[in-house]
């Protein structure tokens, strides 16, 4: 039997659609115009047949030569045809069988760092007589069901998604829409961006990719010299990074959209602040506490991505300033802080669902926080677990829910004790906790980041992960992580 589209819809490249292929690493010929001219009907065994073999050709690739993209012989000696079917073929793997990890890392390599960029030739393109109101993101992987099309571009890495969204409308409409987000996280598809302001001349933010381990410069925000040079505090929303601080004209919120890869003003919140406890879940993003005109807050309120909007929370039982926060078992927990007067050493905990707080005594003991000069509490969320670091023993911590109570771990390398964790930036990003900058005495950065795997079983867990992309001195205003 024969039937249009073969499974579950599967169907061929409309004969009259045109790609460009280019890719300046994996490619050595230039790219130039490619006619695909698949048979619009395929046979349904046959489909299936070709995916298997694709899949146990490609499986000894990756065994042979480690990594797909970079296969030297499937590259330079493929014709453009080649390139682009085989670009298909990884792509239908992957999203068929994407819970397996080697194949799932091809693909993110692949899409992420070949460079490789598909550009529709719209003057010959007939692709949806309606105008693409009725087409599917998956029609344009020819012999790709549509969900797995999807599923294939939803791994593309975040900095080629405006490439990809001008192949056709439908992708456009998908890729800069409010969905992508959603299917990504719906999917479990994660990309780290570690988000670094640290004491640069030219107060650059900067981004590193551990997948890829490589480095971003963000463009300069167009703020004020004021925001410039006054306290900032940074946060993530879905995939953008707020940053927020006091303007000229009053209090701001930049918002740096990583998709489009430009700053924007945002909506300003309802109660402006600084030294605040904050935290991030999915598209929302947490504030509570911190100060405004010399008083000490315990408001809160929620920032939404998808929709820019400030929603206001209820306010916690004690303000506090200079607090940090977190999200665990899918509540927002704000912890240690002072008043004006008072180092504090309860937390407080907010459950979205009864939208009430509950205070834990004795959550951040005073032998932490010993002078009211110190960094706020150090602390990241890995796989539901809360760690700190103990700036006096210059150790890692790991709180134990049940008990309320801390234990001590193992020495950071090469930072000090006795500081006052100005500077460091402390984050869980993927399977492991990134120390980043810090001191080693008093006038002493550390321009490197180390990184620990609580599951590793080796005595040595710590892990030098790369250098501080000058010029910076290791001192750290900012940093957030964003996994999306």
């Amino acid at each position: 039997m024969r039937r249009k589209g073969g499974i579950s819809g599967l169907r061929s490249c409309n004969d009259q659609q045109k790609y460009s292929v280019k890719s300046s690493e994996c490619f050595d010929g230039p790219g130039t115009g490619l006619d695909s001219k698949s048979n619009p009907s395929v046979e349904e065994n046959g489909a299936a047949s070709e995916l298997r073999s694709c899949q146990q050709s490609t499986s000894r690739a990756s065994s042979s030569n480690g990594d797909l993209c970079n296969d030297s012989v499937i590259w330079k000696s493929s014709t453009n045809h080649e390139v682009r079917s085989f670009f298909t073929k990884v792509a239908a793997i992957c999203a068929y069988e994407g819970t397996k990890s080697t194949l799932h890392s091809q693909w993110m390599r692949f899409a992420g760092t070949t460079k490789l960029s598909l550009h529709h030739d719209h003057d010959q393109c007939s692709w949806n007589e309606s105008g693409g109101k009725t087409g599917r993101v998956g029609d344009y992987f020819p012999l790709v069901p549509n969900d797995a099309g999807l599923n294939c571009l939803t791994r593309i890495s975040l900095t080629h998604i405006t490439t990809a969204a001008g192949v056709c409308k439908v992708w456009r409409e998908f890729l800069l829409g409010p969905d992508f987000y959603k299917y990504r996280r719906s999917m479990n598809v994660r990309e780290d961006w570690v988000f670094i302001l640290g004491n640069n001349m030219r107060n650059e933010w900067k981004v590193y990719r551990p997948a890829f381990n490589d480095w971003l410069v963000l463009p300069p925000c167009p703020y004020d010299y004021m925001f410039s040079s006054c306290d900032k505090e940074s946060m993530i929303a879905g995939l953008n990074l707020l940053v927020l601080g006091q303007s000229l004209d009053g209090y701001k919120v930049w918002k740096f959209d990583v998709i489009r890869f430009q700053w924007s003003i945002a909506p300003r919140m309802h109660s402006a602040r600084c030294l605040f406890g904050s935290a991030t879940s999915g598209s929302f993003a947490y504030f509570a506490g911190g100060t405004n005109n010399g008083s000490t807050l315990k408001s809160a309120e929620r920032f939404n991505a998808e929709t820019g909007r400030w929603a206001t929370l209820p306010n916690m039982n004690r303000e506090r300033k200079l607090c940090s926060g977190c999200i665990m078992d899918g509540k927002f927990i704000v912890i240690g802080g002072q008043t004006n007067d008072q180092i504090l050493e309860c937390g407080e905990l907010y459950d979205p669902m009864t939208k009430r707080w509950t205070l834990i005594e004795g959550m951040w003991p005073r032998a932490f926080a010993p002078s009211a000069t110190g960094a706020p509490p150090l602390v990241a969320v890995l796989n539901n677990e809360l760690f700190a670091i103990n700036i006096l023993e210059n150790k890692l911590m790991i709180y134990e829910k049940d008990l309320n109570l801390w234990h001590l771990l193992e020495a950071i390398p090469e930072r000090g004790r006795n500081v006052s964790g100005w500077g460091l930036g402390f984050k869980a990003v993927g399977s492991e906790l990134f120390v980043i900058g810090g001191s080693r005495d008093v006038a002493e950065w550390v321009p490197y980041i180390h990184a620990y795997q609580p599951t590793s079983r080796q005595s040595g867990k710590w892990r030098f992960v790369v250098d501080l992309q000058g010029p910076t001195s290791g001192f750290i205003f900012n940093c957030a992580v964003m996994s999306s």
